[in-house]
């Protein structure tokens, strides 16, 4: 059954040529990111100016993604995203031009690597929500799962060809072709054949403000919506920091250079694909499988920080990124399902800031118990915290079941 869905949502010819558009895109990004941080060191040999870098591109996110959340419902998503891919192609050619010129200087690279994460913060609500507007309500599972695999798919590649792309073209052919990248996506959103969307009805007399507030008023009203934001909240903040302690693991621990680094990285990714592709064909059932995926990813975590040996640390990482997309993927299937197509644009803002908006407090986290106990406490302290924050989340949506099933059954108490 759900192999058949798959080929349905593969069939829909909008949707097939988002993902293409996606994937190759994606990969782009990634490679853009090793290019970055290289660019970055070369200039500066500081690992502060890394840092801000990375912090300029993510703050956005935590800025700015409710009201990206509302510009997905207000306005048609096709157009929008024609224009923040527009805006990310512009910056990576700008980037490009700089540095082959040899007139780039470091602000440069803090003010676009700014402007990108505000792309980023805008595009990323967008992408969660779309594929549900081009394969309907009963494919939001399959889409949602084969978005994930193409996200991590991406990841795995883009840095091994942002590795090579530098070393044969230099930092400034990297960045011109991740700029190349983004005229697949432009491509495919252009070719698409979409019936003319206006805005949202209930959108046409409601301030953006209002918009935020109607959404986390429906939000907080919901158990499962409030359940899976908890865990979700839980999990972006001492979780999914792998750019921040997985190189410290490495590096101080497990006493491994670059290579053994990627190593270390394409094992999560490898996993990632893994646990979205059997996300993709095992379909939703409930809420519940993301407890499932939360507690073994807290588990594998704290495993992880344990774990003295290369091999074991390997496994283990590919073990995290299959729990870790099992739970994101049934968390972003329970949101969409949960709510209405009218407002699916504010919850997945509310989705990505908390996915994605929680990696600067996340890594100031990890950095703060790393410098008091080490990185091996600090990764099992935050994966006891996971652990708690999951099974606090399901035991208020257990409760809120009950409560739910007794108003309406009094004899049942």
């Amino acid at each position: 059954m759900q192999g058949q869905a798959i080929r349905r949502a593969l069939g829909n010819r909008n949707y097939r040529l988002l993902l293409i558009g996606q994937a190759i895109s994606q990969s782009g990004g990634w490679m853009a990111r090793i290019a970055q941080s290289w660019l970055v060191l070369e200039m500066t040999d500081s690992p502060v100016a890394l840092g801000t870098v990375t912090t300029l591109q993510f703050l956005p996110i935590l800025l700015l993604s409710l009201i990206a959340g509302t510009l997905a419902d207000r306005y048609p998503k096709r157009r929008v995203l024609l224009i923040v891919q527009s805006v990310s192609m512009t910056q990576a050619f700008t980037l490009a031009v700089l540095v082959a010129t040899g007139r780039v200087e470091l602000w440069h690279v803090y003010v676009l690597a700014m402007v990108q994460g505000t792309a980023n913060a805008i595009e990323q609500p967008l992408r969660q929500a779309f594929p549900a507007e081009l394969v309907g309500r009963e494919l939001i599972t399959t889409a949602v799962g084969l978005n994930s695999a193409v996200f991590n798919s991406a990841r795995i590649l883009g840095p091994a060809l942002g590795g090579l792309v530098v070393a044969v073209l230099g930092v400034a052919g990297a960045f011109a072709l991740n700029g190349a990248s983004y005229l697949a996506v432009l491509v495919s959103l252009v070719l698409m054949r979409l019936a003319a969307v206006g805005a949202q009805p209930s959108a046409r007399d409601k301030t953006p403000l209002m918009q935020i507030q109607e959404a986390l008023t429906f939000a907080s009203r919901e158990p499962r919506i409030v359940f899976t934001l908890s865990a979700l909240c839980c999990l972006g903040i001492f979780g999914f920091n792998y750019s921040t302690f997985l190189p410290l693991l490495a590096r101080y621990e497990l006493d491994l250079g670059a290579s053994g680094y990627g190593t270390l990285s394409a094992a999560l990714g490898a996993g990632s694909v893994l646990g979205a592709l059997g996300i993709a064909h095992l379909g939703y059932r409930s809420p519940r499988r993301q407890v499932v995926g939360g507690l073994a990813f807290g588990v594998i975590l704290a495993s992880i920080g344990l774990s003295p040996w290369l091999w074991l640390s390997i496994a283990l990482m590919g073990a995290l990124g299959m729990a870790g997309v099992v739970f994101t993927t049934t968390a972003n299937t329970t949101l969409q399902l949960a709510v209405p197509d009218t407002m699916r644009g504010r919850i997945m803002g509310l989705y990505t800031l908390l996915l994605a908006g929680m990696t600067p407090p996340g890594a100031l986290a990890t950095g703060f118990l790393a410098g008091l106990w080490g990185i091996r406490a600090a990764v099992a302290i935050e994966a006891i915290i996971c652990v708690a924050g999951v099974l606090a989340a399901f035991g208020y949506l257990v409760r809120s079941e009950r409560r739910a099933i007794l108003e309406l059954d009094p004899a049942l108490a």
